[in-house]
């Protein structure tokens, strides 16, 4: 199963970041909840950005982190952010975290 994020709807910053993210979708296959994207960074960043998700459940709230990207100017990363989750179905939303410094 897919679910697709319109662009109007799917993303909000609460600031002016320097990066930001294109082609947002999750994917659901068995127990695990997958969040695809791509990050643009708009200019160079001389250190570490950290990807990670807060999935909301019906018992809580849990995070996943991905790997630390290093980025310079105009160019793009493909994340991959999984949840692994017996009862996947109480999943009710979740919250993309880009942090990193003046992020």
């Amino acid at each position: 199963m897919e679910y697709s994020f319109p662009e109007s709807e799917r993303i909000s910053y609460k600031s002016d970041p320097p990066v930001e993210v294109k082609g947002l979708n999750a994917f659901v296959q068995g127990d695990v909840l997958e969040v695809r994207g791509t990050l643009t960074a708009k200019e160079n960043i001389p250190s570490v950005i950290e990807i990670s998700a807060e999935f909301q459940t019906d018992g809580g709230a849990s995070t996943r982190d991905t790997a630390p990207i290093r980025t310079g100017a105009n160019e793009e990363h493909s994340f991959t952010i999984s949840y692994r989750q017996s009862d996947i179905g109480s999943v009710t939303g979740f919250t993309l975290v880009i942090d990193g410094p003046d992020l």
